[in-house]
């Protein structure tokens, strides 16, 4: 149903004929939105990124075909455009997953711009329009412009082009972007997402990745989606070393321990063993001010941290007791 800035009486509105979301990958990646895959480095976007593409291009006809754990409805055609590694890289980072996955036919298709922190999206939208895919995959968005994408006003023009390329070629885009440094103690959140508050405003779903304090899990989970019902949960995602994919883990309810670094869990857990099952602040206080040398600001804000990935909980002002969770190491 097109709008062409006419007004559409609620009487209109009940009878007009809407389609349902078309998908992707069922659950996981919906056709027709401005979608991000946003995430720390080592977090392996990239490799998930293009097995999506290879997988979707490689489906079987009749729906029975899987990404992580989700089916794909239908084979798609899949342009996979990258602007980061080179051309010599991104083939062997293909090769790496075409074993797994299978010989993979002329659905698929990709390029490797030579040239970073330009303006890209000319040529981008050109060799779109001449493929013609179901699904363009860009990795990534930082470095396909030269533009300061935490200013709004420099960043419009980037999402603009964007908008074009998905309004003249009709395909989906799927941008493949970076976090924020230093932003574990965020969570699972959009926020960590590298630039303007506009790109969260402009994304119509948007799934962020994180590397943990294990070295094999992956964190994953969709933080906006405009027109689709999502879970809330975090997932734990597997990287096999061998296969160079992702594997679906399930869901990981106490995930903030896996975003802490594995220094500061050594200091916690130092702490929390000089205290008896329950104790109260002063205690914890003076074991990490006297002992270990930190301040009471610090001491303050480890009792928070040690609440909030659920090693201790709060009983009353200013009173703890430990819980049966362990910090850090029963994933790996």
């Amino acid at each position: 149903m097109k709008n062409n800035n006419k007004i559409i009486l609620a009487t209109e509105a009940s009878l007009a004929k809407v389609p349902d979301v078309k998908w992707v990958v069922n659950g996981f990646l919906p056709l027709g939105f401005k979608s991000i895959i946003s995430g720390t480095t080592g977090s392996n976007k990239s490799y998930l990124s293009m097995e999506l593409g290879i997988r979707v291009a490689n489906a079987n006809p009749d729906g029975t075909s899987k990404f992580l754990d989700y089916y794909i409805p239908k084979p798609l055609k899949i342009l996979y455009i990258d602007n980061e590694v080179g051309e010599n890289e991104m083939i062997r980072r293909f090769k790496r997953i075409e074993k797994t996955v299978g010989i993979v036919g002329n659905n698929y298709g990709m390029v490797s711009l030579p040239n970073t922190f330009v303006n890209s999206w000319p040529e981008i939208i050109k060799i779109t329009s001449e493929f013609k895919p179901d699904l363009v995959i860009i990795d990534n968005l930082y470095s396909s412009n030269d533009k300061n994408m935490s200013k709004a006003v420099e960043l419009k023009p980037v999402l603009q082009s964007i908008d074009k390329l998905k309004n003249e070629t009709g395909a989906t885009p799927l941008l493949i972007h970076h976090f924020n440094k230093g932003t574990n103690e965020m969570g699972m959140t959009i926020d960590r997402m590298q630039g303007a508050s506009t790109l969260q405003n402009w994304a119509e779903y948007v799934i962020v990745m994180s590397k943990t304090n294990v070295q094999d899990l992956r964190l994953i989970k969709v933080v906006k989606s405009r027109g689709t019902h999502q879970s809330e949960e975090v997932y734990g995602l597997r990287w096999n070393s061998s296969s160079f994919t992702l594997e679906m883990e399930g869901i990981i309810r106490d995930y903030p321990k896996y975003l802490t670094s594995k220094v500061n869990i050594m200091k916690w857990e130092k702490a929390l063993k000089q205290m008896d099952k329950e104790f109260d602040s002063q205690e914890f206080c003076s074991v990490v001010i006297d002992d270990m040398k930190m301040s009471k600001e610090t001491a303050y804000n480890w009792l928070r941290e040690l609440q909030t990935i659920g090693m201790i909980e709060k009983t009353k002002h200013g009173q703890y007791k430990k819980t049966k969770m362990k910090i850090g190491h029963n994933m790996e």
